[in-house]
């Protein structure tokens, strides 16, 4: 269900949103090295850059993309306050990447670039009221065994996703205009 047509029925909401290279990497040049590895050498660590962005969707696609123990249990009523239609759902998107991952000082991994989604507002606990959100999706290239399996250790769902443009995170069009991107399996 959660496969390639995901990212293109996603797409016409995330036109805009300046994209991130989501592919392995060799070098990040516009991320800085990793700050903490020599003060956490017996941790793995690393940069982060994330774009994070809201999109409105319909309800309706939303509750389609999420398992069907969660599809039911949006509370609107947590985010119509915000003058938000109760026929659409802000899901959030992102677009990242993990760079200088260090483990003892050393390089462990290339670095690597994600598209997760995150959908807010679910109520886990059935009582109306607590909301929580559910972080299930994340495409990574199948060639990173590594962070599949880590990713899967904090209870993600892996996707393949294979990503164009294939390198460059944040960089911009030569006109100044964010870069779009595509997934797909």
């Amino acid at each position: 269900m959660h496969t390639a047509w995901f990212i293109t029925l996603l797409l016409p909401y995330v036109a805009d949103l300046c994209s991130a290279d989501l592919s392995p990497q060799a070098n990040c040049t516009s991320c800085l090295p990793n700050p903490i590895a020599t003060t956490y050498p017996n941790n793995v660590t690393g940069t982060i850059n994330a774009t994070t962005s809201v999109i409105l969707v319909p309800l309706s696609y939303a509750q389609s993309l999420l398992p069907s123990r969660f599809a039911n249990s949006i509370l609107t009523n947590a985010y119509t306050r915000f003058n938000i239609s109760p026929t659409l759902y802000p899901l959030v998107v992102e677009s990242v990447i993990d760079h200088d991952i260090r483990f003892n000082n050393f390089p462990v991994l290339s670095d690597f670039s994600s598209f997760r989604t995150t959908f807010p507002f679910i109520d886990l606990l059935g009582d109306g009221y607590s909301t929580f959100r559910y972080t299930g999706f994340i495409y990574l290239p199948p060639s990173n065994p590594i962070a599949i399996n880590g990713s899967q250790g904090y209870g993600y769902t892996v996707l393949p996703g294979y990503f164009d443009p294939p390198d460059a995170p944040y960089k911009f069009t030569r006109n100044g205009r964010a870069r779009r991107f595509s997934v797909f399996e």
